[in-house]
């Protein structure tokens, strides 16, 4: 997968078992890219058979790199972004080899547990998995 927000495989807080997938959940994870355009604040690796077949992640744009990298103002970037901050508002994008999907806003409690709920609700639902994610203890 070549996107610029793939993260590091660290961070790693749990693994589950679904089925015949295994999915990593990191924890802010730091990205294999040198173009820091987003700051991931969760994210699910998922694997079949040791390969990394997707990635669904919680991001935030960061618009003071934005802004530098398009050679804009950030008080542009805020204004467009509605936003007084320097990061976007949290949005769900789900990452293959093929393709990048924006799934939309995030409007859950940005924290561990309601992050990785959804995910994995999100991940179960994409793959119509009929199993229940199973923590590996």
């Amino acid at each position: 997968m070549l996107w610029h927000a793939y993260p590091k495989h660290e961070s790693i807080i749990e693994t589950y078992d679904v089925g015949e997938l295994t999915v990593e959940v990191l924890d802010h994870p730091s990205l294999r890219s040198s173009i820091d355009l987003a700051v991931v604040a969760f994210s699910l690796l998922v694997f079949h058979k040791n390969e990394i077949i997707a990635v669904f992640q919680i991001e935030q744009e960061d618009l003071r790199s934005l802004s530098e990298r398009l050679g804009c103002s950030i008080r542009e970037l805020q204004d467009e972004y509605r936003t007084k901050g320097t990061l976007s508002d949290p949005r769900v994008y789900v990452y293959t080899k093929e393709r990048r999907n924006d799934e939309g806003p995030y409007e859950e409690e940005l924290t561990f547990f309601s992050a990785r709920e959804f995910l994995l609700e999100l991940m179960c639902d994409t793959f119509d998995l009929l199993f229940d994610p199973v923590l590996r203890g």
